[in-house]
This record gives C-alpha cells, structure tokens and sequence, in this order.
C-alpha cells in the first residue's frame, strides 16, 4: 500500500514520518525543494521529540521519500494525506491532488478544517466527475509529543460513508487497531467537530484551574498541589490540569472556528467564550508578575521557555508576551535556558 502526504510542515512531517514508521511506503510532497531536501536529511525546521530520527529511519530504509512532483505522487498512492498547517486553500488544494488522480484514490484530511469543508470537497470532486473518496480524519497531537500522540492515540476517528475507506484506514492503522484503539466512524460533520469540540473542552478545563490558582494565591494555598490531588480523580484526570496557556495555532484556529460556526447556527457557547477570556487574562497576569518582580521591565532580557514548537507562537500567551514586550522594550530569547539582563540579573520563564 504506497501512502502520499501532501505538505511538508508541522503537521505533514509528523503524519509521514510516523506512517512510514508503520512500515508502509510513503512519499511526501512539498513545494519548497530547499526544505524537502532538508527534510530528507532529517533536518527539520522546528523541534518535535524523536521526530529527526524517525525521518531519518525511514529514508534510510526507503520507506520514506521526499518529493517535489505532485503529479508523480499522487499517481504513485493509494491514499493521499492533505496535511497542511492550514485550511488556507484546502479546498483549492483538493482539486489539484484530484486532478491527477487516475484509479480513484482515498484523500484523508487531517488539516482542521472549519466543519462543513469535506463535504464541500466531496461534492466539488463528485461534480468534476472524480472519483476519489474524502474522508475527514482529524488528529489530536500536542506538540512535543506528537510522535507519541500519533502511535498511542486515544482514538481513531473516520468521517466516511464509504466501507472501503474504512478497511483501508483500518488495515493502514493495523497496529494501533491490533492493541485495541477504537475506531470512530461518524459523518464528515461529525468527525470535523470532534476536533474543534475537543480543543474546546480542555480550554474550559485549563480555563478553570487557571482560576482556581488565582484564588490559591490569595489563600496561600499550592496551586500544583491542587492540579496534582485534581488530576488523580479518575473523572477529571491530569492532562491540561495545569495553570498556563493552552497554545498553538491549531487550537486558536479550532476555537475561532467553532466560535464562528456556533454564531452562524445561532447558538451561544457561553462556557467557551468564558474560557477563552480567563485564560487571556491569566497570560496577562503572568506579565504584570515578572514585572512586579523585577520592577520594571524596561530594557531587560527575559528568557522563554516552551518555544521549540514553531505553532506555539500563536497562543495567547505568545501574543500576550509580544503586545507587553512592544510596549515596555521587553527583549527575549527563545530556548534560552537562563538569560542575563542588563543589570546581571537572571530571569527564568
């Protein structure tokens, strides 16, 4: 089974590699030939945890091929990944893979997309007389470990009406099938909104510990205590139980988008919005912190942590960083592990 990925950023890097990791044959296609000859070299333009050296197993045994020509690519597969960053052009993008497809393809959409986009797809392909199946397959992977959220997923979800997709993916996906992952298969509709409603979900779920460590503050209780004895609660358990920002360009895309999608149906998601403004202000609570505690932050050099990950820069906490910084002459630096300011003092973040 050859297996075609269009796109070669984030989220197109992680999907090849780690399919080629299955053992299938996969060529990714990318349109910037300096960057896929990096790629094929195993070197990537942003951090991701193991991911240099699954790319770099994969090309070694030849399970794994970078290409410019998108006609040869998608002639070659028997499913085609549309895994760009962005939904920007998604439905453009389609109709040039379905352009060339000859033998009626599979073509997987793991970009998040706004719900609605694949069966638009579908029915612009359907009335160019293609004949290749859509199926809208969203993927959940934090970054830092989206290796590890790719192979032990909790779920496989597939947005299809056709059965021969399904045995496809699952035959594609037989090792995660084989250790007991469900298989969710739903409507387009469906699936596209399990994604957004999930990113949703933890934002309210951050949102409130975010508050709660508000109020531990003025009553000198441990915030990361609390998160802990919380996170252990079998009902809430621990991951995004933590104070901070839920970031990425991913999650504010799939915020914006069921935002935007609830106002057209007519329906206020109040908890959402709610949520969205808490954990704004808890970023800009952090802010106004260092520079109580430095005083001022006029001119100082302020290490940040947690920038590895190239879609990071999108969060609320990345924007909330830029406005002070523009504002008060704030200087920072990525990946630093200390920084020292221009008085010698040392500020870790």
């Amino acid at each position: 089974m050859q297996i075609g990925v269009y796109g070669c950023g984030y989220l197109g890097t992680v999907v090849a590699a780690c399919l080629a990791d299955f053992g299938v044959p996969v060529t990714a296609y990318g349109s910037d030939s300096v960057n896929t000859t990096l790629l094929a070299t195993g070197i990537l333009p942003f951090h991701e945890k193991n991911l240099s050296d699954i790319v770099r197993r994969g090309v070694r045994a030849s399970r794994l091929m970078y290409s410019t020509h998108l006609q040869s690519m998608v002639q070659r597969a028997e499913i085609i990944y549309l895994a760009e960053d962005s939904p920007k052009d998604i439905e453009s993008i389609a109709n040039e893979i379905a352009g060339y497809s000859m033998h009626g393809q599979i073509l997987v959409l793991v970009t998040p997309v706004p719900v609605g986009t694949a069966r638009r797809v579908e029915e612009r392909l359907k009335a160019a007389g293609k004949q290749m199946t859509v199926v809208s397959h969203p993927v959940f992977l934090s970054e830092g470990c989206a290796v590890e959220d790719f192979n032990w997923p909790d779920r496989i979800v597939l947005g299809t009406s056709s059965n021969a997709a399904v045995t496809a993916l699952k035959a594609l996906y037989r090792p995660l099938v084989m250790r007991g992952v469900p298989v969710i298969v739903t409507t387009h509709e469906t699936a596209e909104l399990v994604r957004e409603a999930s990113t949703a979900f933890l934002a309210t779920k951050v949102s409130f510990i975010n508050e709660l460590s508000s109020l531990c503050e003025r009553i000198n209780a441990d915030a990361v205590d609390l998160s802990l004895a919380l996170g252990l609660d079998k009902r809430i358990a621990p991951r995004c139980m933590q104070p901070g920002s839920l970031g990425g360009a991913f999650t504010e895309s799939d915020m914006d988008s069921l935002a935007n999608l609830a106002s057209g149906s007519g329906v206020s998601l109040k908890i959402l919005t709610a949520a969205r403004e808490v954990n704004r202000e808890f970023c800009g609570r952090i802010m106004r912190k260092i520079n109580g505690a430095l005083e001022s932050v006029q001119g100082k050099q302020v290490g940040l942590l947690g920038f590895g990950g190239q879609l990071w820069r999108n969060s609320p906490g990345a924007r909330a960083h830029g406005r002070r910084s523009a504002r008060e002459g704030l200087r920072s630096h990525r990946h630093a592990r200390r920084t020292t300011g221009t008085n010698g003092q040392r500020t870790l973040l």
